[in-house]
């Protein structure tokens, strides 16, 4: 059996059946974990290089480069076409190149290497057709290579005089939102809480936290603080309360992730 037979991928098949049939937080996050630990077959074709260099000397290294295929939509953005199995490939026109086994970490490398000339990853894209856009793929890098020996969590850690910017993140922390609705259901003084992520003018940019409570919000924030610091991704967060002025802004733009039952 030829190696690129047994490619199969049949857990991560399933989670796109899943994602497809029901898009939630759920499926979302099991799509992936699947395509994160993938191998999948990309079609590439072989280019042999002279045996000799310009001065007639044999070359013993290199003798062949490898030419991954790229596909391009109707916008002009341009993919790596990545496939679960043989027979999602061969719905493609790929009878001139080689399957080749690839990891996701090493599809990750080359897209990040593209410096924007890859606009992502596209799987099966001549049947079902599921993304892993640049965006995704450069969030996925930063939490792998987060500290997890960092400590990465601020409390009320925002200088007066620091310009930030509030927006919604780009993919929401959402077992880090799970987590600590958990906790705060359990707390009586807790109403609702909110998150934006904080755009700082160094660059940098963190999870923030609004919480409505009439409680002791220190003890509060201590009891957050090894719950939601494992869902991170290596993100810092800063925990406030919504009767301060940053606290409220945040409560007027956003929508509550967590409501207290009534």
């Amino acid at each position: 059996m030829d190696s690129s037979e047994k490619i199969t991928n049949e857990e991560l098949v399933k989670a796109m059946a899943l994602l497809k049939e029901k898009n939630t937080p759920d499926t979302q996050r099991n799509y992936i974990a699947n395509v994160v630990k993938a191998k999948f077959l990309i079609p590439a074709k072989m280019e042999k290089k002279p045996d000799k260099n310009e001065k007639g000397e044999p070359l013993t290294r290199g003798r062949v480069k490898v030419n991954f295929c790229v596909i391009t939509n109707a916008e002009k953005k341009s993919f790596l076409p990545v496939f679960t199995d043989a027979a999602e490939m061969a719905k493609g026109n790929y009878e001139d190149a080689e399957k080749v086994i690839i990891t996701y970490p090493d599809l990750a490398n080359m897209v990040l290497a593209s410096k924007g000339a890859l606009s992502g990853i596209a799987i099966n894209p001549h049947g079902e057709g599921f993304m892993v856009p640049t965006e995704l793929v450069v969030d996925l890098e930063k939490n792998k290579k987060s500290n997890a020996n960092k400590s990465n969590i601020k409390k009320n850690a925002l200088p007066a005089n620091m310009n930030i910017k509030l927006r919604t993140p780009k993919y929401m922390p959402i077992d880090m939102m799970e987590a600590a609705s958990k906790l705060m259901a359990e707390d009586a003084d807790v109403k609702c809480a909110y998150l934006q992520m904080m755009d700082k003018e160094d660059g940098d940019e963190e999870y923030l936290i609004a919480v409505d409570t009439d409680g002791d919000e220190a003890v509060l924030f201590n009891a957050l603080m090894p719950v939601i610091r494992p869902h991170s991704f290596g993100i810092n967060i800063a925990l406030t309360n919504v009767k301060n002025g940053l606290g409220a802004k945040v409560a007027e733009i956003a929508e509550p992730f967590y409501v207290k039952e009534s």
